[in-house]
């Protein structure tokens, strides 16, 4: 048993790793809250519809998780939901948008994100590009910035 907890322990911290890592280096540059927002959009429906399993296993298999495990994978999961947590707060610092509440902002771009998985087929009629404009576009709009 102790050695089926820790195997989707291991995998979903490599998975959470490899995502945090690709982040930053994917965002170093745009200092503009903005471009930074169109960024993250950009790489977080690039990662995710290139990485269909990893996605899927880390959205499920972090129930299976030990009481210490979960703390510790959530822990990653944190510091990518506090990466877009701050290029929000710099935007409203910056008076690009206004939120209501940054952290539910945060949460509900994320969930609006990571749905894109379950649904986006390569072979549909939304090529990437495409998908990426619409959901920048929207991510924009929902904290009332113009597109």
């Amino acid at each position: 048993m102790p050695q089926k907890q820790e195997f989707p322990a291991f995998l979903l911290e490599g998975i959470m790793q490899e995502l945090l890592a690709d982040l930053h280096e994917r965002m170093a540059g745009p200092d503009d809250a903005g471009e930074r927002l169109r960024a993250f959009v950009r790489f977080h429906i690039e990662w995710h519809t290139a990485r269909k399993e990893e996605t899927f296993i880390g959205n499920m298999e972090l129930r299976s998780l030990a009481a210490d495990q979960y703390a510790h994978i959530t822990a990653y999961r944190k510091q990518y939901e506090d990466y877009l947590r701050r290029i929000l707060s710099d935007g409203v610092k910056a008076k690009l948008w206004t939120l209501d509440d940054t952290r539910v902002t945060t949460l509900a771009l994320l969930s609006m994100l990571t749905g894109v998985n379950a649904w986006y087929r390569e072979d549909g009629r939304l090529k990437p590009e495409r998908l990426i404009r619409i959901y920048q576009r929207l991510a924009l709009r929902l904290v009332g910035a113009q597109p």
